[in-house]
C-alpha cells in the first residue's frame, strides 16, 4: 500500500519496497530502495538495494558476497537494472523517513526467499534477527 499524507507504519508490510530519498545511514546520504522486513510502533527496519557489490567486498571481503541477494529487473519493474539486496546490515527508518518515501513495489517470492538465504549466510546479522526474517511468510 503506498504511503498517503496520513502515512502510518501500520501501512508497511514485510517485503514491500520503498524509495527513500535521503538515507542518512549512507556516506554520503543518498536515495535508496529499501526492502521492509520488520515493523514496530515507531520505526521499521529494512535492507538497502545496491546496484553492485561495494568495492571492499569485491576486493577484500569476497566471502560477504553470499550475504547479498540478487534482485532482477525483469521481476521488479521499479529497478533500472539487476541489483543486489544488501543483507550485511539492517537499517532502522522512522516515520519521518518514510513519510517522504514512495512505495515502488514488492519483492517476488523467489527474491524474498533469496533474501532469507542471504540473511542466514550473513555473519553480520544477529541470530534473533535472522530467525525473525527467515520466519516471515513469502509474498
Amino acid at each position: 500500500m503506498p504511503p498517503t499524507p496520513h502515512f502510518s507504519l501500520s501501512d508497511l508490510q514485510p517485503w514491500d519496497v520503498y524509495r527513500i530519498p535521503n538515507v542518512e545511514q549512507m556516506d554520503p546520504p543518498k536515495p535508496k530502495f529499501v526492502v521492509v522486513v520488520d515493523t514496530a510502533a515507531t520505526y521499521c527496519r529494512g535492507f538497502v538495494i545496491n546496484s553492485d557489490y561495494p568495492p571492499f567486498v569485491k576486493e577484500f571481503r569476497t566471502e560477504l558476497k553470499s550475504s547479498y541477494a540478487q534482485i532482477l529487473l525483469v521481476e521488479h519493474g521499479f529497478l533500472s537494472w539487476d541489483s543486489l539486496v544488501d543483507c550485511t546490515g539492517i537499517y532502522t527508518f522512522t516515520l519521518v523517513d518514510l513519510a517522504v518515501s514512495r512505495y515502488v513495489g514488492r519483492l517476488t517470492a523467489n527474491c524474498a526467499q533469496a533474501v532469507q538465504e542471504a540473511v542466514v549466510a550473513s555473519d553480520t546479522i544477529k541470530a534473533k534477527t535472522q530467525n525473525m526474517i527467515t520466519g516471515l511468510p513469502l509474498p
